[in-house]
């Protein structure tokens, strides 16, 4: 759970958690960590929430791992609309003006609803990420019955919210945080647009499961929302009678549904995704000529005497890309694949797969990334490597495993 805050999927919410500092560093000490224990008490209800669902669904006999949920595309869709909402209010768009605020300032209530729902927001941004040794304990805790599962994710969730609160504790380090200011405006906008970069990337992520046309019905949708928002913003303030306030939210909640019925139920039907998902270059990409995996192909292929590295990825996981750019994908790498005749396999976990869900669990993992060594003729017997790899740890796995025995097969 630690290590969670200083994973590539969590860097988004950073700016979420700074800006709660700066917003908050002039108040009393007391505010501030009630505003901390409000915020752990957002991740730790996520993740007991999370861990009410895996158990429900492993009771189901459903086969789960971690960052499951960036599976499905609805999700997907709903956390960009999150997402891009944010940080249009980052930008000075609108502001959510709750019923209990009153004129100078907004309420108490409406401060700690917005900690716990920073919480929420970035357990769910960080989910995808299979932390080092997260990998392992996640793998071992899908497997347990549900009293185990719920101790874990628990755990996990105090170490992602722990930092956050030690700071709360410790004032003095609030000292560094610059007094609240004009300059806050500017950096509050800042931050808009690191959260506009996270929308990108889950569209990216999109994209990989329904297609361009996906992509373009969604932005046809935050064309929606950004109206839908820009009438919040434009006509409701303190002072905005009751009667206003239930026309406005009326027709912007009328605005976003009729969105998504007009631009995304066709595009987000099982029908289209299972078109969209057929064009859909894989993962691996790169120069690397990467074979689908498959257990019977790499049965087949080890047993005749091939060496076979296996790449379990997904698009929505930034440890696999980060992975693949600066280590699997260079040509020292390549080199050595070429030089033993290893037959590169990728395994896409983008949606769900079933197979590959099972292959993860006979391992003891309940995510990605992934990634294994089959030695020739010991398809039982593989090199596992962690879920963070650098290039000397991937090559000595490789010339361990040692080449493929019928070199000119390999090469062919």
């Amino acid at each position: 759970g630690v290590i969670l805050n200083v994973m590539p999927c969590v860097l988004p919410v950073l700016s979420l958690k700074v800006m709660g500092f700066v917003t908050h560093a002039d108040r009393d000490r007391g505010t501030v960590i009630r505003l901390s224990l409000v915020f752990a008490a957002g991740v730790l209800a996520s993740f007991l929430t999370l861990a009410a669902v895996v158990v429900a669904l492993q009771r189901a006999g459903e086969l789960l791992g971690w960052g499951f949920q960036f599976q499905n595309p609805t999700f997907v869709v709903v956390m960009i609309g999150v997402v891009f909402g944010f940080g249009l209010s980052l930008f000075g768009l609108y502001e959510i003006v709750p019923p209990m605020g009153g004129v100078g300032g907004r309420g108490a209530h409406s401060i700690y609803a917005e900690q716990f729902f920073n919480g929420v927001l970035a357990t769910i941004l960080a989910t995808p990420c299979s932390a080092p040794f997260l990998g392992t304990a996640l793998g071992f805790a899908f497997t347990q019955p549900a009293v185990v599962i719920v101790a874990i994710f628990l755990t996990i969730g105090v170490g992602l919210a722990l930092p956050y609160v030690l700071l709360s504790l410790n004032p003095a380090w609030l000292r560094f945080v610059p007094r609240p200011g004009p300059w806050m405006e500017r950096f509050k906008q800042f931050m808009g647009f690191l959260l506009m970069a996270t929308a990108v990337w889950l569209l990216w992520v999109l994209g990989q499961q329904a297609g361009l046309e996906g992509v373009v019905a969604v932005l046809w949708f935050l064309l929606v929302l950004s109206l839908a928002l820009w009438l919040h913003g434009a006509y409701l303030d303190f002072s905005s009678s009751h009667a206003r306030r239930v026309v406005v939210w009326t027709v912007s909640i009328v605005l976003v549904a009729a969105g998504w019925r007009i631009f995304l139920v066709e595009p987000l039907s099982a029908e289209s995704l299972a078109d969209a998902h057929g064009v859909v270059a894989a993962p691996g990409g790169g120069e690397i000529d990467w074979v689908p995996f498959s257990p019977e192909r790499l049965q087949e292929e080890v047993e005749a005497g091939r060496t076979v590295f296996v790449d379990f990825t997904a698009a929505w996981c930034l440890t696999c890309k980060a992975n693949e750019k600066a280590v699997i994908d260079t040509d020292e790498v390549r080199a050595v694949l070429d030089e033993l005749g290893v037959l590169p396999m990728v395994g896409d976990w983008t949606q769900r797969d079933p197979v590959i869900s099972r292959v993860l669990r006979r391992y003891g993992r309940s995510g990605v990334p992934f990634y294994a060594v089959f030695p020739a003729g010991r398809p039982d017997d593989p090199i596992v490597l962690p879920e963070v790899i650098t290039r000397s740890l991937l090559v000595d796995a490789l010339r361990e495993a040692g080449p493929s025995r019928d070199r000119s097969k390999a090469a062919e």
